[in-house]
């Protein structure tokens, strides 16, 4: 293996003999490196704090001090923990190395020296050396952008929670005008034409939506901080999924769908009643908007100790390589320019039935629909987690924030 021809380095020679030491010092003169010759002893960890090292070679006939030891108290100082070190020996037996094992680079090389041999070694250690350095280098870098994307992370988080809340309030005033309106709209002693009360619905429709992307937002921002709560209850599955579809229905009608529900038993367990509500709901928004104006199903079903939600349509589909991907945040198996949202719909469900112990699953072909199973365990305790959220290792949040990006 022939050695790459390394940067110009400090090496130091611990050598007690100064023939053997002037002899070193010419064989590795021809290399360009700057060399530091000095006897075992106090002289060593003084040159250590003076300047930095790119390599340590050392005689292993040290008088007084063993080699291995003078190479072991050279490890203890924190500037040369990682520096590599050449030991020199009389014969080819190699110096025993029980304290500097597994501290950074060692290696041997026997008298009588061979030149050439000797700088190949040199200057593999060094090239060892310095390509730590570069990836110390890199790491360091790392860090620095982890926390720089922990720092933007956060301060777009608290910029969406607050956006939020300062934009339901004047948008809650709307939507109760709004209603007040249709219902005027359609009191027959106003006489109102079929299209005024067509342009108030639509109003109501869009404010209705407009209100719902808000909120996404709001639970994006509380799920990523772990600021949104759990609170468990006795809850019929049957019974919310009942109120969702009764919710959506003329909703799902405007897009030419009829919606359907088939919740014949009570399915009992211990849940948040309102994230319930919220999955079932995102999950029949979802159906409608991918739907094609198609038929909409919402099953409920008991298996065992676990309560079975599912929700079906027939509409695009999703080919089989997005189907893990739409539950992430911010992505979506269709272009947005075709279809609304921002995204977050699936990823909200995912983080709630993941909170409530249970798994989410989608079985869907392109062109034939999609089915999205929600499986929630029944019995009080199952939901383990108290809080939804919490903080992510910095290189996964890296991870996820690169990989959050638009379907297209």
């Amino acid at each position: 293996m022939e050695a790459t021809s390394p940067s110009r380095v400090n090496i130091l020679l611990v050598d007690d003999h100064p023939a053997d030491a002037a002899a070193l010092e010419t064989v590795l003169a021809a290399q360009g490196h700057d060399l530091v010759t000095v006897p075992s002893g106090a002289g060593t960890l003084r040159e250590i704090l003076r300047r930095e090292f790119g390599l340590i070679v050392i005689d292993a006939r040290t008088r007084g001090v063993p080699a291995a030891d003078v190479a072991a108290q050279i490890r203890r100082h924190p500037r040369a923990r990682g520096i590599p070190i050449l030991f020199v020996n009389e014969g080819k037996e190699p110096v025993p190395l029980p304290e500097v094992a597994g501290q950074g680079p060692v290696d041997h090389v026997a008298r009588p020296l061979h030149a050439d041999r000797l700088r190949a070694k040199v200057a593999l250690l060094i090239d060892l050396h310095l390509k730590g350095k570069r990836l110390k280098a890199q790491d360091r870098m790392l860090r620095q952008r982890e926390r720089q994307v922990m720092n933007v992370t956060a301060s777009r988080d608290e910029f969406l929670s607050v956006a939020s809340h300062e934009l339901r309030t004047p948008l809650t005033s709307l939507r109760l005008e709004v209603a007040n309106l249709l219902r005027l709209a359609r009191r027959s002693e106003l006489k109102a034409d079929a299209q005024l009360v067509s342009r108030v619905e639509k109003i109501d429709a869009q404010t209705a939506r407009l209100h719902r992307l808000i909120d996404e937002l709001l639970d994006v921002s509380r799920i990523v901080s772990g600021r949104l709560e759990l609170e468990l209850e006795e809850v019929d599955l049957a019974e919310v999924a009942r109120e969702v579809g009764s919710r959506f229905r003329d909703e799902a009608a405007r897009q030419g769908s009829a919606l359907g529900v088939r919740a014949p038993m009570a399915a009992i367990g211990y849940w948040d009643r309102g994230r319930v509500d919220q999955i079932i709901a995102n999950l029949v928004s979802n159906a409608i908007k991918y739907g094609e104006g198609k038929p909409i199903d919402i099953v409920v079903e008991t298996a065992h100790d676990r309560a079975v939600l599912m929700v079906r349509d027939s509409g695009v589909g999703i080919p089989v390589p997005d189907q893990e991907r739409i539950f992430g945040r911010f992505e979506r198996a269709a272009s947005s320019r075709n279809y609304g949202g921002i995204g977050v719909g699936l990823w909200t469900v995912k983080q709630i039935v993941d909170a409530l112990a249970g798994t989410v699953t989608v079985d869907s072909q392109p062109g034939m629909g999609a089915t999205f199973r929600v499986a929630l365990p029944r019995a009080r305790g199952a939901a383990t987690a108290a809080r939804l959220g919490g903080s992510l290792r910095p290189r996964e949040l890296i991870a996820r924030e690169m990989g959050a990006r638009a379907r297209s």
